[in-house]
């Protein structure tokens, strides 16, 4: 029997990074596009009093992928609480080599 393959992971995308305020706090997410990103900090601002910044986009030819790459390579400073799964407690530079590791695995 062949195995089934999710056509949703092979995705081209991008990789981003997010975070809050002035703090150690940091979104890793995944998006389509620019616009998409934006929509996805605007709808993530609503909901927040602290002010949320865009801190970095990694082109990659399969987002998911690279996602689970640097959720797994920050699991040990991932924030827990609320049942999130995309936000982190760590410095920018922790974060970025997380992100860039990952990305460069799925290049364009």
């Amino acid at each position: 029997m062949a195995d089934i393959v999710d056509v949703n992971l092979n995705q081209p995308g991008l990789i981003y990074i997010i975070q809050e305020a002035l703090s150690n706090y940091f979104k890793v997410g995944v998006s389509t596009t620019k616009e998409t990103v934006k929509r996805r900090i605007s709808n993530l601002q609503s909901g927040n009093w602290r002010r949320l910044t865009l801190k970095q986009t990694n082109a990659v030819s399969n987002m998911n992928l690279a996602e689970k790459e640097a959720h797994k390579s920050l699991q040990d400073v991932q924030v827990r609480a609320g049942g999130g799964q995309e936000w982190f407690h760590s410095s920018f530079e922790r974060i970025s080599d997380a992100v860039n590791a990952a990305a460069g695995k799925y290049p364009c």
